[in-house]
C-alpha cells in the first residue's frame, strides 16, 4: 500500500442513515461531513462504502458496473467523478 492510498479516508456512509432533517443536526453527521471536507481537501478523494446497503443492490451495482467496463463505456477514473468501485463503494476524485 502506497503513502497515498494510507492517507485515503475510508467513509461507511451508514454512520449517516436516515433523511437529511433527521440527521444534520447530529454528532454523527457533522462528523461524516469534517471527514468528507478533510479527505477531499487533503488526499484530494475519498473512499465512500454503505454497509447498511442490502446485498441485492451490491450484486446490482456489480452487474451494472460489469456491463459498462465491458463495453469499454467507462474504463478511466477523471477528475471530479463519482466512479463505482468493486466492493460496492464509490471514489469521488477532485479535480
Amino acid at each position: 500500500m502506497t503513502a497515498l492510498q494510507e492517507k485515503i479516508p475510508v467513509l461507511d456512509c451508514a454512520e449517516i442513515a436516515g433523511t437529511l432533517e433527521e440527521i444534520k443536526r447530529t454528532a454523527s453527521f457533522q462528523n461524516f461531513a469534517e471527514k468528507l471536507g478533510n479527505g477531499v481537501r487533503d488526499a484530494g478523494l475519498v473512499y465512500l462504502v454503505n454497509h447498511d446497503v442490502q446485498n441485492e443492490i451490491v450484486i446490482l451495482t456489480k452487474s451494472t458496473q460489469n456491463r459498462f467496463q465491458s463495453n469499454r463505456l467507462y474504463t478511466t477514473v477523471q477528475p471530479n467523478t463519482l466512479t463505482l468501485l468493486t466492493g460496492g463503494g464509490f471514489l469521488l476524485k477532485g479535480s
